[in-house]
């Protein structure tokens, strides 16, 4: 995202009750959950079409 705001609504994010926080730029590590999920499905790919 290059924080330009076109999916930054802070009337819905309020009405849905998220908490918008920002990360520093190119830091994959702040975002933990998702890469784990991203590293197990890419090893569950992986398994799946051996290479040839």
């Amino acid at each position: 995202m290059d924080r330009g705001g076109e999916y930054f609504d802070p009337v819905y994010f309020q009405s849905t009750g998220i908490i918008h926080h920002t990360t520093a730029p190119y830091s994959p590590e702040q975002n933990g959950v998702v890469e784990r999920k991203n590293r197990t499905l890419n090893e569950m790919v992986n398994t799946m079409f051996p290479n040839t």
